[in-house]
């Protein structure tokens, strides 16, 4: 459908790979379905490119660009009007409204955002199972499970962060199931990733004891599966999700600190190659918390000092 611009995206060239795409769009004749799928792939490296901003302005602008090549898309889509196409008009609208949840001015802006993301979701849900199209199915279960734990947090009542979790957890669930059966490694590690999330999350609101350790546990186990699926892919985002939810799962629920840095470490190095300012924020936040935990334990002033250092 379109020539991958693997220059590019290799050395985590985003933004001159979208720029690629465009041209491409311009200079050569395609067909309505192909041109809904260059403004997908645009979308997808805006996306990445935005992560990639030093400044909050260069940030907005560029995931306005990813916003408008999502709805392009899904407008293409439509317009071919085949139920497979039908469901990926839907499918694009949502992950615009999920970009546009990161630009929204409140938080009551973004729930509402957020909201409209897991309808188009829904919609293209329905679609997808129609047409027995399994892997978008599952990628769609991903989204909705990213975009309710992002709900969580603008929650303010314990029982909706709970109910969302809980939706949360099922779509993971389900995308697990998905991409177990077609041994899809990528897809899955997310999902286990994702599912950590949700595990973790719960585990700290959980009505009961009972069920905060049941969460705990699942928490460990998902992560450990994403972790050695990590070892087996070779996409860097992938790898960074891995990470991030093994070295949670390990900090939260386990006594082995230093196991627990030595991934978040691993993590900000996979995440700097990337050049990925928002995986970045996050493994410098584990680094802190882990080592931050470290310091009463140490009794060596040299290494005690490091470690302040290091946060």
């Amino acid at each position: 459908m379109f020539t991958e611009r693997n220059g590019e995206e290799k050395d985590y060239n985003w933004f001159e790979a979208a720029k690629g795409y465009e041209q491409a769009l311009i200079s050569s004749s395609k067909s309505v379905c192909e041109v809904a799928e260059s403004w997908k792939k645009i979308g997808f490296c805006y996306s990445r490119a935005s992560r990639q901003s030093f400044s909050l302005e260069d940030f907005k602008k560029i995931r306005f660009l990813a916003i408008t090549s999502y709805e392009k898309a899904g407008k293409f889509f439509k317009e071919e009007g085949s139920l497979t196409s039908l469901g990926k008009s839907s499918e694009c609208f949502a992950l615009a409204e999920y970009m546009r949840s990161w630009v929204s001015a409140t938080s009551s802006e973004k729930n509402k955002i957020l909201s409209k993301c897991n309808a188009f979701s829904l919609e293209a849900l329905e679609k997808y199972k129609e047409v027995k199209a399994t892997i978008d199915h599952g990628r769609l279960c991903n989204l909705i499970s990213q975009s309710l734990f992002d709900q969580v947090y603008i929650a303010t009542i314990e029982k909706e962060k709970r109910r969302l979790v809980q939706e949360g957890t099922k779509a993971s669930d389900d995308a697990i199931s998905i991409f177990t059966e077609l041994e899809a490694k990528n897809d899955l590690l997310l999902a286990f990733s994702l599912a950590t999330l949700q595990s973790w999350y719960y585990a700290n609101i959980g009505e009961s004891e009972t069920l905060r350790k049941e969460f705990a546990e699942k928490c460990l186990v998902y992560s450990k599966k994403a972790f050695e699926l990590s070892k087996k892919v070779d996409d860097s985002y992938f790898k960074a999700s891995a990470l991030w939810a093994r070295a949670l799962a390990t900090l939260f629920f386990t006594d082995d600190l230093e196991s627990s840095l030595k991934i978040a470490k691993e993590m900000w190095d996979v995440s700097l190659a990337m050049r990925d300012n928002y995986f970045k924020g996050i493994a410098s936040y584990l680094l802190a918390f882990v080592t931050d935990l470290m310091i009463p334990g140490e009794a060596n002033p040299t290494k005690k000092k490091r470690l302040y250092e290091d946060i």
